[in-house]
């Protein structure tokens, strides 16, 4: 069963959400009477490999694989090191 709080109330009993939480229940914070986050218990995977743990991420829909293609490089986002050297030297 879902249990629902708002955000006030979720910060006024917190102890109370991180209980009801950690006894599995899923527990929705809402805004409004919206749904904004969901608190639930954590589950250790320990021997959970990298290929795993990021299948998991995906289907969570907290990332989002590849399509293979490579992002060309921004020529602005690596400027050349003497550009650093001329602007100190006219700032001087």
């Amino acid at each position: 069963m879902d249990l629902r709080y708002s955000i006030y109330d979720a910060k006024a009993r917190f102890s109370e959400v991180v209980k009801k939480a950690s006894e599995g229940h899923s527990v929705i914070i809402t805004k409004r009477n919206i749904p904004i986050v969901e608190i639930r218990a954590y589950e250790e995977k320990p021997n959970q490999t990298l290929a795993e743990h990021m299948k998991e991420l995906e289907r969570l829909g907290i990332v989002t694989p590849s399509d293979g293609k490579r992002m060309k490089r921004n020529p602005q986002r690596n400027p050349r090191p003497e550009i650093l050297e001329t602007f100190l030297a006219e700032r001087d």
